[in-house]
């Protein structure tokens, strides 16, 4: 096989990650690694599987052997076992120790491969290493800011980096454009877009571990009161700034009376305290903005691509669509602004009419008729 040099437009891989997750999820009834998939903190699979593997963690770990693909996506991705399929992986940081009998197509801030793979290795990430005792038994395509290749190629090496290190062995053609500035600012970008969407999806799948009924209530907000929660969002908002402006100004102003009257004790006091506490209004509300408010309407969004929510996986793989589709779409000039504040003032506004009405669940469906 020879791969051409691609522009590797890897949010979009990252996108057709979450839709594959989440088309599989759509499937299952049960977060059970026996029907394939599995979800939470920490996920580690041991033994041998005779299936697809479909992994959404904080740390995802395959130590046993797995006869089919393994996909995944987390915080950190660690293949050590045996892999008889091809692997598709986005994380922060991911590492392939193990053997992989197929190709393995990976998205990352950090991706080292120390092991066996019998195909191509498709990469994209700020910094990417091919070990010592690593071998590609296909092709090496990348695109990257930092691309070391210490280990063998057998196929052609082709790619873009910012800076490329070949020590090792290749067997065909060696393509790499050096230097370039597109490869460096895509990397920075990439890893920006990539960061952004790993800290949404670990938020939300707290969120959904600890609080499912109060998500889903306000995610039930949007569905049947979406313009009301557009108004909301945005009154809260703005109310939420310019109580904390009006803060800011008393806390100033009586620290400045204070000083003025040499009561510095009282003056330090009151500044300590007054910050501390505009500080964790500030926070507060850059969570809520940015946090809170994408997961909640990722939530709705993917939802409407995986219809029964009432499994804790299902609700992961639905918020994983949404949150991927948002986090694409803010990347487009003006349009990507336009929505992203669109997001937070529904996200808000939904989270705040729920917590009116004390978190209750969502209304049923209508029946409908025979």
């Amino acid at each position: 096989m020879r791969l051409r040099p691609l522009p590797f437009a890897v949010p979009t891989a990252l996108l057709l990650l979450a839709v594959t997750v989440t088309a599989a999820w759509g499937q299952s009834t049960s977060g059970s690694i026996e029907d394939g998939f599995r979800a939470g903190p920490e996920v580690i699979i041991d033994g041998e599987l005779d299936h697809d593997v479909y992994l959404a963690g904080g740390r995802i770990q395959v130590d046993g052997v797995v006869r089919g693909d393994v996909v995944a996506a987390g915080g950190e991705v660690v293949v050590r076992g045996t892999v008889t399929g091809d692997v598709l992986a986005a994380a922060g940081a991911i590492r392939v120790p193990g053997t992989v009998a197929g190709t393995v197509r990976a998205a990352g801030g950090q991706v080292v491969v120390p092991g066996q793979l019998a195909g191509d290795l498709v990469v994209a990430g700020a910094t990417i290493t091919v070990g010592e005792d690593g071998e590609v038994g296909g092709d090496l395509a990348f695109a990257g800011g930092t691309v070391t290749n210490d280990g063998a190629v057998d196929g052609d090496v082709l790619g873009r980096a910012g800076r490329y290190t070949g020590r090792g062995t290749v067997a065909g053609a060696e393509q790499v454009a050096i230097g370039r500035a597109d490869a460096a600012g895509f990397t920075a970008r990439f890893a920006m877009i990539l960061r952004r969407y790993v800290s949404l999806l670990l938020v939300a799948g707290l969120l959904l571990w600890i609080g499912h009924r109060p998500a889903e209530a306000s995610m039930d907000r949007i569905r049947r009161r979406p313009l009301a929660s557009v108004g909301v969002g945005v009154l809260g908002i703005v109310g939420a700034s310019v109580v904390l402006f009006l803060a800011a100004v008393v806390v100033v102003g009586v620290t400045g009376l204070l000083a003025l009257g040499e009561l510095w004790p009282l003056a330090g006091l009151v500044a300590t305290t007054g910050g501390v506490a505009l500080i964790g209004g500030a926070v507060a509300l850059i969570a809520v903005l940015g946090l809170l408010a994408p997961v909640v309407v990722g939530l709705w969004l993917g939802q409407l691509a995986v219809f029964d929510l009432h499994s804790w996986p299902r609700s992961v793989a639905a918020v994983a669509l949404g949150l991927a589709a948002i986090v694409l779409v803010a990347q487009l000039p003006v349009i990507g602004a336009i929505v992203s504040g669109l997001v937070a003032a529904v996200g808000t506004g939904a989270v705040l009419l729920a917590g009116r009405n004390r978190w209750e669940p969502p209304a049923a469906a209508p029946a409908t008729g025979p």
